[in-house]
């Protein structure tokens, strides 16, 4: 396992799996989770990934199959969250 960050999300990343676990400072407010990382899907939101964060939206792919405890709890600013479909491949 790693971490890597992008666009200020970071991301622990398994052999098959990527998980949203925080931010970095300077991130976005508007973020837009990718649907893969490294070449793996990102398939989970990581618990307290974005505790009391200044965030207004979160985009969400399809590959997103868990969202954990208290990923969002006390984003006081967060007034949108949506999944958005990826192409997946026949």
């Amino acid at each position: 396992m790693k971490n890597v960050i992008s666009d200020g999300i970071e991301f622990k990343i398994r052999r098959t799996a990527a998980t949203v676990v925080g931010l970095t400072s300077g991130h976005q407010k508007n973020l837009i989770i990718p649907p893969e990382i490294n070449g793996v899907p990102v398939n989970e939101i990581g618990e307290g990934a974005f505790f009391n964060q200044d965030i207004y939206s979160v985009h969400i792919p399809d590959t997103v199959e868990y969202v954990q405890k208290r990923a969002f709890k006390d984003c006081k600013n967060l007034t949108t969250v949506t999944k958005y479909e990826t192409h997946h491949p026949a």
